[in-house]
């Protein structure tokens, strides 16, 4: 029964291609769910954002246990043995919501809990941008690692959009600049905790003869950066180099995507003023 229900989760299909079908339907639904999603809820309470923030924080969790277990077991001629894949080691960018969403729903209000709202509506949400757009090597040929992966990334875009338009939409929106740089300092503490970890687990792998590659956030000083231009700027210039290209470009485009959102609800502010001002007179 074990053996089954473990060949069900497992269960495997061609990988799906980029921009294939299962690709495109995917980015579909997570589109069409943030757009109406977003639409009802931006003037949402604290309390509802919170609630939000709990129980799409659980369905992660569920599924995050789901992924270890198939990262932990191989089931191989009927007999089940432990085998971990390291690189499957939940502490990605794109990992961050299974640790700041709780705090997202418990903290107290106040500038902490904010500059992980803000962290998740930039760095976080860059990450399940990039990753709905060009999903790489993610797409693999477990039906259930797929199902993981879009629904994790569509969670960060959903929530990340969301927690920005609560924040665009209320009376006393936050600057700009303000509101991406309390960010920073998660950011770079992650990155700071992916390091640290990079060297003490591949140190341990390669003391014990295990062969497996461990890249938190893709900064190891060990393995190749998955993402262009940084994998260039990997192979040509010294560590120190790539690391801050890594910081920078990050926080660029997480800036200029949050500044993007923030474009579009202004414009969106300007064409509901036009139309209460027409209305009256």
């Amino acid at each position: 029964m074990v053996k089954k229900f473990f060949k069900f989760l497992t269960f495997e299909i061609e990988a799906p291609k980029i921009f294939g079908w299962f690709h495109i339907i995917s980015v579909t639904i997570i589109s069409f769910l943030t757009t109406i999603l977003c639409k009802k809820c931006k003037s949402n309470s604290e309390k509802t954002e919170r609630r939000i923030a709990f129980w799409t924080w659980i369905v992660l969790f569920i599924l995050e246990v789901y992924k270890q277990i198939v990262y932990i077991f191989v089931l191989e001629e009927a007999v089940f043995s432990i085998d971990y894949g390291w690189h499957g080691f939940p502490f990605q960018l794109c990992s961050a919501p299974l640790y700041v969403l709780p705090l997202i729903a418990f903290l107290p209000s106040g500038k902490i809990r904010e500059a992980f709202v803000s962290f998740f509506g930039t760095f976080v949400l860059l990450g399940g941008v990039a990753v709905c757009i060009y999903p790489g090597n993610v797409l693999v040929e477990t039906l259930g690692i797929n199902l993981h992966t879009m629904i994790w990334h569509g969670s960060q875009v959903f929530l990340g959009i969301y927690f920005n338009l609560r924040r665009f939409y209320s009376e006393n929106p936050p600057k700009i600049k303000q509101y991406f740089l309390r960010a920073v300092p998660i950011f770079l503490s992650f990155v700071a905790v992916a390091l640290v970890l990079n060297v003490a687990v591949y140190q341990y792998l390669t003391s014990n003869a295990m062969d497996d590659t461990f890249n938190m956030f893709f900064v190891s000083p060990y393995f190749d950066c998955i993402f262009p231009v940084l994998d260039l700027i990997q192979a040509h210039t010294p560590y120190a180099v790539f690391l801050l290209s890594y910081i920078l470009l990050l926080s660029l485009f997480s800036f200029v995507l949050v500044y993007t959102e923030l474009w579009f609800v202004e414009k969106a502010k300007a064409r509901q003023k036009e139309k209460r001002a027409e209305s009256i007179s």
